[in-house]
């Protein structure tokens, strides 16, 4: 009977130890998932603009990097923002998602529990940029 006891008091114990390993490893996945679709959808969004003849507006860059991040992520927390690239005739691209975080303890960085990931892509416009 004594060893019942013992045997509950381990598991109270471990048991939420195991679950904030559990959730951290979700909410890590979840950074590192995000952050490889914002990657993406840049490097779609900077492909569009290497590849288009005449150069994309503006909008049709930012249409092309929303169509590939909204595949997987939410459009209401995603802003997409293009820019004159660094040297001439490129674009820069830079889209930033909100994800709203489980364990907001557990992640550098996160303000009123979220995080804000960012990712960036310059393309080189195939003529002159608008």
């Amino acid at each position: 009977m004594r060893q019942r006891g013992a045997t509950l008091v381990e598991a109270a114990i471990v048991l939420p130890i195991l679950v904030f390993v559990l959730f951290g490893l979700v909410q890590f996945a979840l950074i590192f998932t995000t952050e490889a679709n914002l990657r993406a959808a840049a490097a779609t969004g900077a492909r569009v603009v290497s590849l288009s003849n005449p150069p994309p507006t503006d909008g049709e860059i930012v249409a092309a990097a929303r169509a590939a991040a909204t595949a997987m992520l939410d459009d209401a927390k995603l802003q997409v923002a293009v820019s004159a690239g660094p040297i001439n005739d490129t674009k820069r691209l830079n889209l930033t998602y909100t994800l709203p975080l489980l364990m907001p303890q557990i992640v550098p960085g996160s303000v009123g529990g979220n995080l804000d990931i960012v990712s960036s892509a310059i393309g080189k416009c195939n003529g002159a940029c608008p």
